[in-house]
């Protein structure tokens, strides 16, 4: 059998190599994203981007227009910057909302759990009764 109709090449697991490829790419990016969130994940791979591709006399073109702020059209790098500031602050926001609502119905679930719990062990608790009327 040649190599072109060969089986691709399986982890013990049973999934495919890009398979794992691809989750070990995502499992990264969660992981970086987590610790710095968006804008810092998009300020690391923008710096990465540039370190690797850029030419020199690119890299001291960004330098001018968006850090020493050296532009003709300075009206429109401000425009972009802060449109994509933007983008970012609404993307950190929106996965934020997700998360806190899912840490929140855990608390939930985490609290109807504890109170059954409890009940099954100790009865009915009587928190609003004075003590000579709680049963013993």
């Amino acid at each position: 059998m040649s190599k072109r109709h060969q089986e691709p090449r399986r982890h013990e697991k049973g999934a495919p190599t890009w398979h794992r490829t691809a989750r070990a790419i995502a499992d990264l990016l969660s992981r970086l994203i987590d610790r710095f969130g968006w804008p810092g994940l998009t300020l690391v791979a923008l710096y990465v981007f540039v370190d690797r591709y850029a030419t020199p006399a690119q890299k001291q073109e960004i330098i001018d227009k968006f850090i020493l702020g050296k532009s003709p059209q300075n009206i429109y790098v401000v425009g972009v910057t802060a449109f994509l500031a933007a983008l970012i602050i609404v993307a950190t926001w929106i996965r934020s909302s997700r998360r806190i609502r899912v840490l929140e119905a855990e608390v939930e679930r985490l609290a109807a759990w504890k109170t059954a719990h409890q009940e099954t062990r100790l009865g009915a608790l009587h928190h609003s009764k004075p003590r000579d009327e709680v049963k013993e």
